[in-house]
């Protein structure tokens, strides 16, 4: 089973953003980068932008795919960790439409579901990216300030003007 993980102890009092899970590790997003800390004995490495591709230090989020992939959003591109080797992920090489990420959260089909600043909600799949915006969704406003999944396993974007959208598997409801 490992050896318990105690996170304060950890992050030693940095603000945590998100936190997740992967077969072997437990990955903690903070305010000063990212805490991949080993289950097995408790070991971690404190990933920043010092010494690792990941592109800002203030995350904003954090999720896991089913294949262990590890996705962080920071407010300067996306980060990815696919077991083997670190990615960064930005506008110059992929198809994201902004740095300026918000929020992330990963859903059972593998897809990647991304808030940005003002262009609205990603939706990444195999790398591919489709963009949700006012001019073609029901969002209300470019902005999304926070995704996350509910118990119902729908793909809710807080949006900055208040309103709330949510995305199940092939619809989008206001």
């Amino acid at each position: 089973a490992g050896t318990p993980v105690d996170i304060a102890k950890v992050t030693r009092g940095e603000k945590v953003i998100a936190q997740a899970e992967t077969k072997y590790h437990v990955w903690v997003a903070t305010d000063n980068g990212v805490y991949q800390v080993d289950k097995g004995n408790g070991k971690f490495i404190h990933l920043t932008t010092n010494n690792s591709v990941l592109p800002s230090n203030h995350t904003k989020g954090i999720c896991t795919t089913s294949d262990d992939n590890v996705f962080i959003a920071t407010d300067k591109g996306l980060f990815r960790f696919d077991g083997v080797s670190y990615l960064q992920l930005t506008t110059e090489n992929s198809y994201l439409p902004t740095n300026s990420l918000t929020g992330i959260v990963c859903d059972e089909r593998g897809r990647i579901f991304i808030g940005t600043q003002n262009h609205g909600l990603v939706m990444m799949e195999n790398y591919k990216c489709e963009t949700f915006n006012k001019s073609n969704s029901e969002l209300s406003t470019n902005t999304v300030i926070k995704v996350y999944m509910d118990e119902n396993g729908l793909i809710i974007a807080a949006l900055a003007n208040g309103d709330f959208t949510a995305m199940g598997s092939s619809t989008m409801i206001l």
